[in-house]
């Protein structure tokens, strides 16, 4: 008998042991059957199951054309007035960092104490501080450079920052005012 016949045929007995401990527990294990109860109601339009669940809760969703509006109107005051260009990083900066409640434009993200973050928990409010500090940061900082800008804007992340920024800044439409339509991402 060869080297690997033998080691087929240790495998093989193996194989068997470990299935016969397998099926053995599989014998003492109890069988256990969990029913939940359903109710079903038939109405002559339509049918409607009715369990003993609670539907969840909807979360309070501020629209995107707040959003939308928002940064049109920080974009047009007179301290910003950003060009389409600029106004294009405004919308590409908060899908790049789509941050929640306190942090939607990345601001202060490394400083919870950071005077951009003093909304937190007021969306609308927050939102507005924080579009109007990644505004004042696009007057300062931005020369036309998007590298530059990542350089200055996601320090710490800089390269994959430009890399998502100039994805999304390609895709990015300006709307002429906010009545005549939506920016679309």
């Amino acid at each position: 008998m060869t080297a690997i016949e033998k080691w087929l045929v240790g495998f093989s007995i193996v194989a068997i042991i470990t299935g016969l401990f397998v099926l053995v527990e599989e014998v003492q294990k109890p069988k256990i059957i969990v029913i939940t109860k359903i109710i079903t109601i038939e109405v002559p339009a339509k049918k409607t199951t009715v369990t003993n669940n609670p539907p969840a809760p909807k979360p309070k969703l501020i629209p995107k054309d707040f959003e939308t509006k928002t940064m049109l109107e920080i974009a047009a005051m007179p301290e910003y007035d950003l060009s389409t260009e600029e106004i294009k990083l405004l919308f590409t900066i908060r899908r790049v960092e789509n941050g929640g409640p306190g942090l939607e434009f990345g601001v202060g993200d490394g400083r919870p104490n950071h005077p951009a973050r003093r909304y937190a928990g007021d969306f609308e409010k927050s939102f507005k501080c924080q579009a109007m500090w990644a505004a004042g940061t696009i007057r300062k900082r931005f020369d036309g450079n998007l590298k530059h800008f990542a350089a200055r804007y996601c320090y710490d992340n800089r390269q994959e920052w430009h890399r998502m920024a100039v994805n999304i800044m390609n895709d990015v439409k300006v709307p002429v005012s906010y009545d005549t339509c939506f920016a679309k991402l």
